[in-house]
């Protein structure tokens, strides 16, 4: 194979960085004369996982395409056409990398599949790429965890806020206008958005910068959020970011940009810390990711604490159809499956039942959550389950919640459970 090392064109592999704000690989791109975009189906993420169902509902794909949607039209403003390709990344990407003579840039992942396949196109076209770390708050560059990962997230948090303290939330720069401005080709989802969803919001990086100009300078709820994060009907109970998040769509920069500019005028309080609080515990789990690897998913967590549990198709469909004997599970499963959304408050009652009332894997529950999530985020979903189960990070070996309690105290009138049982 022959490649020229004088390439004008330069191709963006598009992951969960679906934006054009904010990106790393700007000042690569911009010393081309051409880029193209490239966003890769692999088979394997909506295949059958060992226990049966999809590993991404037809939801989530269609939530998919329309950040795509918004993504090529956003490329196309500045003549970067966006290619869309269903197949195994590794030939997608020789392809278009030998015909074009092109270098090529993506975001680094750690989860076992993504990495697999970046390593791959690493290895083969080496000096022609430009691989990086992305979407983290505390950049990994800023730290080196040697052999001792923290194991607990005040131990992380502490470093962390240290280094951030005074840091200046700068965005990479904005990328050049190619030319001639192109007509987007895809055609969007036509999703259905229930109407009682608490994430009533259209994909797209568009869409999430509208949410952050609405959540703190709009409606100025950021001055409340820490009083009202515990909510469960509604979108404005919390931020919702992690929708956008998730797929990159919004990075944490852009929000903490945008948070510290509300904070000086607004002032800041324990609500206005808490949002970064929240971006904080997200980036723990994402660090967590990448220096475990592999051992992040594994049954015993990466402390190897054992842990046994039960099969029992019968307990996990149960839960999995908002079928147990507690109404509060039953009512935050039943909005999982219609909407693809559960709140915070939801996601450790469901996941501590499922565990340490029924005693079944975490990982299956894990993966239940990866099937509808909307704003699902491997690193964050993993990382949080095993911190209920107590194979990780958690210093009390595990969350069990008194699920009849929680319910009392977050929906004492009973108006959640009403909403999706009904």
């Amino acid at each position: 194979m022959y490649m020229s090392t004088k390439s004008k064109i330069h191709i963006h592999w598009f992951g969960n960085d679906l934006r054009v704000t904010d990106q790393p690989f700007a000042e690569k791109a911009n010393e081309a004369d051409e880029m193209i975009g490239v966003y890769i189906i692999d088979p394997k993420r909506i295949e059958r996982n060992e226990w049966g169902f999809r590993n991404m509902s037809l939801n989530r794909l269609k939530a998919l395409r329309e950040h795509l949607v918004d993504l090529e039209s956003n490329l196309a403003k500045k003549g970067i056409p966006l290619i869309v390709k269903y197949g195994d990344p590794f030939n997608v990407l020789s392809e278009l990398i030998e015909k074009h003579e092109a270098s090529i840039s993506f975001m680094k992942e750690s989860a076992t599949h993504e990495r697999s396949s970046q390593e791959k196109v690493l290895q083969h076209f080496g000096s022609h790429v430009h691989a990086y770390d992305g979407n983290y708050l505390f950049h990994p560059s800023n730290i080196d965890w040697g052999d001792d990962f923290p194991h607990s997230f005040s131990k992380f948090r502490k470093k962390a806020e240290k280094f951030l303290k005074k840091y200046e939330y700068n965005l990479f720069p904005e990328l050049k206008e190619f030319s001639p401005v192109l007509k987007p080709q895809l055609k969007n989802s036509k999703r259905e958005i229930h109407e009682d969803s608490a994430l009533p919001f259209r994909g797209g990086e568009r869409s999430g910068k509208e949410r952050l100009q609405y959540y703190l300078f709009d409606s100025k709820n950021a001055s409340q959020y820490k009083n009202t994060r515990n909510g469960l009907l509604g979108k404005d109970y919390s931020t919702k970011f992690s929708f956008w998040l998730a797929v990159g769509a919004l990075s944490p920069f852009m929000i903490m940009k945008e948070l510290r500019e509300y904070e000086k005028q607004e002032g800041s309080n324990k609500s206005t810390y808490w949002i970064f609080f929240e971006l904080l515990w997200r980036d723990f789990f994402r660090h967590a990711g990448k220096f475990y690897k592999d051992e992040f998913f594994g049954k015993n967590g990466v402390q190897e604490n054992d842990w046994d549990y039960q099969e029992s198709e019968i307990a996990f469909d149960e839960w999995a159809n908002g079928n147990t004997l507690k109404d509060f599970v039953n009512a935050n499963m039943i909005e999982l499956a219609e909407t693809g959304f559960m709140s915070n408050r939801g996601r450790q009652n469901a996941a501590s039942y499922l565990v340490h009332d029924q005693n079944q894997d975490w990982r299956r529950g894990a993966a239940w959550f990866e099937h509808h999530l909307l704003d699902f985020d491997v690193y964050s979903n993993h990382g949080n389950w095993q911190y209920v189960t107590g194979v990780s990070f958690n210093p009390k070996g595990g969350s069990k919640f008194g699920i009849d309690f929680q319910a009392e105290r977050y929906d004492k009138k009973k108006k959640f459970r009403e909403t999706w049982l009904k």
